[in-house]
């Protein structure tokens, strides 16, 4: 089908840069907003990192309640950062533009002329050499302009390609890049292909406006791969996708905290890697856990507070109450403990509510003392969801 083909087209394509572009996409945008939202902190930081900043803002922000243009516009009120159009050089190709202009006019108000008058041995016509010297000033200015103008804009294009995971466009891009001095234009790092080297600049520039800000680090969490309906819960697919971003470079990355919660089913891109892929990734100096394990006391916390959450009313209800004096809580504890996780924990607890609710009567008072699970019908299901937990943790190691 063609959504299959899709999902083995971006799995196929997927690369390092595209991580760090989407990487970036999001803590900038969230960067963004915040300062927008708080003038006194965005005044903290100083020219260069503001410059910085507003850079990052038209390379990567993107959101869904305000356009580009808009939110650039505001971050830069919000900052106190104006470029501005570097003034010498708009005065230069004014003044260039200006005396042209008045060597092909003047000749023909003929004042020129008067003055050629006093000079009989001239061999060359002064008129006709005005016009060519006015020409040369008004065509080389407009060339000047324009030549400026397709260079940025063919870099913005290239550059706009180059973040596929971003989309913009090329002419807000070459804008922002003329009204930027050409000193500070060649110091912007941008991409124009899938190369990383750009984009670990870019990340190091926006770490340092962090730190600028008063920020120590920035933590990226990647979570939900087995639930994107692209990767389609596939290993394979997860594989791919996840793979470029277990290389040493990235994951050592000053200031960067990159925390992945991965399925069991990527387990084997750390067990069964080879010699040469655990070189590259050099996971002896990352902290990993192989399989994350909760405790039952967290787990009914976790539920507890859930449950309180959807309660109505002054009385809060906790998940014991939905279980029979038989049921201790020590029992609940210890069935959450031997769930581990709080998916396996909620899907016990979601399927255990199901099979309870599905044999009750209509017409039950809302005092009925057979609304809360027995222990029969508990014991039953905590059985079979431990004996999937455990299968689970035997096919992993």
């Amino acid at each position: 089908t063609g959504n299959k083909k899709s999902a083995n087209k971006l799995v196929e394509n997927v690369q390092r840069s595209d991580h760090l572009d989407a990487m970036l996409s999001l803590a900038v945008t969230k960067y963004c907003d915040r300062l927008m939202q708080n003038g006194a902190e965005a005044k903290r930081l100083d020219k260069k990192k503001r410059r910085d900043l507003v850079t990052l803002g038209h390379l990567y922000y993107r959101s869904d309640e305000q356009t580009r243009g808009e939110a650039m516009a505001a971050l830069q009120k919000s900052l106190g950062w104006f470029s501005g159009r570097p003034m010498m050089l708009q005065f230069l190709r004014t003044i260039l533009t200006m005396v042209g202009l008045v060597l092909l006019v003047l000749p023909h108000l003929g004042v020129l002329g008067a003055v050629i008058d006093r000079f009989e041995d001239w061999t060359v016509s002064y008129p006709t050499l005005s016009h060519v010297l006015g020409a040369v000033l008004v065509a080389g200015t407009w060339l000047w302009t324009w030549g400026t103008g397709l260079v940025l804009h063919g870099k913005a294009r290239r550059t706009v390609h180059a973040i596929r995971v971003v989309p913009g466009t090329a002419r807000p891009l070459a804008k922002f890049l003329a009204a930027l001095p050409p000193a500070t234009r060649s110091e912007i790092a941008l991409p124009q292909s899938v190369e990383e080297e750009s984009r670990f600049l870019l990340l190091k520039r926006f770490l340092g406006v962090l730190r600028g800000a008063g920020f120590a680090s920035m933590f990226v969490l990647v979570d939900r791969v087995d639930e994107s309906t692209f990767l389609e819960g596939k290993a394979d697919h997860m594989h791919r996708f996840i793979e470029p971003l277990l290389e040493h470079k990235l994951l050592q990355f000053e200031g960067l905290g990159l925390k992945m919660f991965l399925p069991i089913e990527l387990s084997r891109l750390t067990v069964h890697a080879s010699t040469d892929e655990l070189k590259r990734m050099r996971l002896d100096k990352a902290n990993t856990v192989q399989e994350l394990m909760w405790t039952g006391q967290e787990l009914l916390g976790i539920a507890n507070q859930r449950i309180a959450a959807a309660s109505h009313g002054e009385a809060k209800a906790t998940l014991k109450d939905f279980f029979s004096e038989e049921v201790s809580e020590n029992d609940l504890r210890e069935a959450l403990h031997a769930m581990g996780t709080p998916r396996l924990c909620f899907g016990f607890l979601g399927a255990l509510f199901s099979e309870h609710a599905r044999d009750l009567p209509e017409d039950l008072e809302a005092d009925d003392a057979r609304w809360r699970i027995p222990q029969r019908l508990f014991d039953i299901q905590r059985a079979a969801w431990a004996d999937r937990a455990r299968t689970l943790r035997r096919n992993l190691n």
